[in-house]
């Protein structure tokens, strides 16, 4: 179901990145060349979500913000990345600190093809 869904993103004429999530985490991604895709990443007390690592350049890591809105529970991040070659990439973000024992590591598979 997700993948028909983000095929659908891909398959528009929309220019707004495929919008991520805490609820993604785990998932395979397919993307077209060039998509780009935001990453929005919730916590719950101190800590927060660290430097993304890439298993290979076919996806580029273009930065990372805190949001307006901002809430007192804890911070919100985004990060953005964008699809550069047809291959695979394995995206991990750690979690450094805070009480919340699930949020050790958000990870994602991309797959990135020729469209």
């Amino acid at each position: 179901m997700l993948v028909s869904a983000v095929g659908f993103a891909s398959a528009s004429c929309d220019s707004a990145p495929l919008a991520l999530s805490d609820q993604d985490n785990g998932r395979d991604i397919t993307l077209a060349m060039h998509e780009a895709v935001d990453i929005t990443l919730h916590t719950v007390g101190p800590g927060g979500y660290g430097t993304p690592t890439l298993s290979s350049p076919v996806v580029s890591f273009d930065g990372m913000s805190y949001p307006a809105g901002q809430v007192p529970a804890g911070p919100t991040q985004l990060y953005q990345f964008t699809s550069t070659a047809q291959g695979s990439a394995v995206l991990s973000i750690p979690f450094d600190g805070g009480f919340d024992d699930h949020h050790s590591l958000f990870t994602l598979t991309f797959r990135c093809c020729n469209q």
